[in-house]
């Protein structure tokens, strides 16, 4: 007895399961937020990206991403860029299994570990989340990102404070740092927030 089941046949069905489950509560939000209206958007600077997609146009994002994800369910990029929309969109635990998914593809991949420990830390994962920022600095000793934000989460998540400060102090120091991350840095080692 043979079947016409294909590997990826339960991929595409999980794929589709979320993209429905998407459409469901865009159009739950959307319905609530009409019956709401002096509900308060506010939009939200992601490191390195653009404003925040607030409300539908994040929604849109995801549902885009997960088109792409649907026709290259094992593509490296379009797990990140899924990844990368579900963060845009607040649906961390949803990054996450994006980003669990990339990682066993490539896990040294540098801008897989940066968001994957960006969503580790938004998920109140610091370990974890300091875990994949060191795995950066061992890959790219100078990388100033993963130098913040393993500060940021010395600082915010494990409440080392001298461990947080030396690494702001690194990225102050650090020749490919744009001069607005040195600038927060030099913030938070000031005691600014």
């Amino acid at each position: 007895m043979t079947t016409d089941n294909a590997p990826g046949a339960a991929n595409k069905a999980a794929v589709l399961m979320m993209i429905v489950a998407l459409l469901g509560m865009f159009a739950w939000s959307f319905a609530y937020r009409a019956s709401n209206p002096s509900l308060v958007s506010s939009m939200e600077q992601r490191e390195g990206g653009t404003p925040g997609a607030p409300g539908g146009e994040a929604m849109n994002a995801v549902m885009a991403a997960m088109t792409q994800l649907q026709k290259n369910p094992d593509d490296l990029h379009s797990q990140l860029d899924a990844a990368e929309a579900f963060a845009s969109a607040d649906m961390w635990d949803k990054a996450l299994q994006m980003l669990d998914k990339a990682s066993a593809k490539a896990p040294d991949d540098l801008d897989v570990l940066n968001l994957h420990g960006v969503a580790l830390f938004r998920t109140e994962k610091p370990k974890e989340a300091a875990a994949k920022f060191s795995r950066m600095l061992e890959l790219d000793p100078t990388n100033f990102r993963a130098q913040f934000n393993l500060a940021a989460v010395y600082k915010y998540g494990l409440n080392d404070q001298a461990k947080g400060k030396a690494l702001f102090e690194a990225v102050t120091a650090n020749p490919k740092a744009d001069p607005q991350t040195k600038d927060q840095a030099r913030q938070e080692i000031s005691g600014g927030q």
